[in-house]
């Protein structure tokens, strides 16, 4: 069995994704109480650590094993995102989490064989790549090999088997202890054909009535103007002030702000009115099976729906990892 170490561990979409393929999350870092319940709760012998990263030192990662295969890193997106208005990047708090990867890293007993980080496309295109260059720097620095072809953008419509449509940077990095290069070619990752929308959103079955908008509601009457103009066979989006129409068999990028009621909330109209996609069809949207899925006692709706909008698409990261096992961790050592 393989050993996984997760940092920024999130609600455990690469523990999940990881555990599909034969390996164990022995270690978790994360700050966030509700995913550190979660992760818990769903992992056995798995050891959380709640510090903040930052805060991580020698001590705590004195009792990782030697051998440990690969390490997952989905860093903070929000100072990267254009979406929320000021874009900071590196200059930001939390995009300068990213430097302590390779710095715990450096505390820990042996440097993993593989890393995998994930974060938002605009990385790799702003300023002709000049985001990507600092990432692929440091992650040198560290003893990885790693070029602009081992960072590339996925979305979990193509690979992740479910209609959202999620574009992530993923950047894989092999250490120089393992390997004299970096094998690693996304192009030989298989597509995965996607669910059929309506696969996974039900409009058959009534929900609670908190889900549904009143007609006098005025995002109701927007999301009504669009149906009217595109047809309702889709889902309609909520952005600040305005409603949109997604394209047919298709569910936007979903977001934490769902979980504040704010935009890019999906909406659908079932066979009894106009209603936002349920927790558990958004789990779903984003790979995780609802079934296998075990709750913090209590969790509150706009909490989880935070977190799955702060989550990986499990599907996505799965098919990827399949192919570092294939590519990096059973090939030769020349």
């Amino acid at each position: 069995m393989k050993n996984h170490v997760a940092l920024f561990a999130g609600m455990g979409g690469f523990a999940f994704a990881t555990e599909a393929l034969g390996y164990k999350t022995i270690w978790a870092n994360e700050i966030e109480p509700l995913c550190c319940d979660l992760l818990e709760k769903n992992f056995q012998d798995i050891v959380v650590n709640r510090k903040s990263i930052s805060d991580l030192r020698a001590e705590d990662l004195a009792k990782l094993p030697k051998d440990i295969e690969l390490l997952t890193a989905g860093f903070p997106c929000q100072s990267f995102s254009q979406a929320g208005g000021e874009f900071k990047a590196f200059d930001d708090p939390r995009g300068k989490l990213f430097f302590d990867i390779p710095r715990v890293i450096d505390l820990m007993p042996s440097p993993p064989k593989v890393v995998l980080l994930e974060n938002v496309p605009i990385i790799k295109s702003f300023d002709n790549g000049a985001l990507l260059r600092t990432v692929l720097n440091e992650m040198r620095f560290a003893g990885y090999w790693v070029q602009e072809k081992h960072a590339q953008v996925l979305s979990c419509a193509t690979y992740g088997g479910t209609p959202q449509r999620r574009e992530r940077l993923f950047v894989v990095c092999v250490h120089e202890s393992h390997l004299r290069n970096n094998p690693f070619d996304f192009q030989r990752i298989p597509a995965s054909p996607s669910k059929d929308l309506f696969q996974v959103v039900d409009r058959s079955q009534k929900l609670d009535d908190e889900y549904y908008l009143r007609e006098d509601n005025k995002y109701f009457k927007l999301i009504s103007a669009e149906a009217e103009k595109n047809g309702s066979e889709r889902l309609f989006q909520i952005r600040r002030i305005i409603a949109r129409s997604c394209p047919l068999n298709s569910c936007p990028t979903l977001t934490a702000n769902m979980g504040g009621g704010g935009h890019n909330v999906p909406f659908v109209f079932d066979d009894f009115g106009l209603r936002r996609l349920s927790e558990t069809e958004c789990l779903v949207m984003q790979g995780y099976d609802p079934e296998r899925l075990l709750m913090p006692t209590g969790i509150m709706k706009k909490d989880l729906l935070k977190m799955i909008g702060n989550a990986v698409s499990v599907g996505t990261v799965k098919a990827i990892i399949a192919e570092i096992n294939n590519q990096i961790l059973c090939a030769k050592v020349d």
